[in-house]
């Protein structure tokens, strides 16, 4: 059992680099830094999830390309820059980055906090 936990640990583990940030999510950031032409930091991060896709794009193919029906781990994670929410999906390491969907407006926080 101990053997099991320490195997679950390290798996939850191996995708985070420093402050907490799994790699994945500062490759995507610097990719939408790029595309937007200017500096984002940590600030930017909404939110990052664990996910599966159902395929081998991520669920979120380009044109004309060709999906392979496997299930993909990796991450769904949300930047707000300029009042505007973008959707990026990744593979667990941040080799492949994808935009999911048009910029959305960005959610507020309500009075109550």
């Amino acid at each position: 059992m101990q053997a099991m936990l320490g195997e679950i640990e390290w798996t939850a583990h191996q995708y985070v680099h420093r402050g907490g940030t799994p790699s994945a999510v500062l490759v995507a950031r610097l990719v939408l830094s790029n595309q937007l032409g200017i500096w984002l930091d940590d600030s930017n991060v909404l939110n990052f999830e664990v996910t599966d896709f159902s395929d081998s794009c991520l669920g979120a193919p380009t044109p004309d390309e060709v999906c392979d029906p496997v299930v993909t781990e990796g991450f769904r994670i949300y930047f707000v820059v300029q009042g505007l929410m973008y959707e990026y999906h990744t593979d667990v390491w941040g080799y492949d980055i994808r935009p999911f969907g048009e910029p959305q407006i960005a959610p507020t926080q309500g009075a109550g906090g």
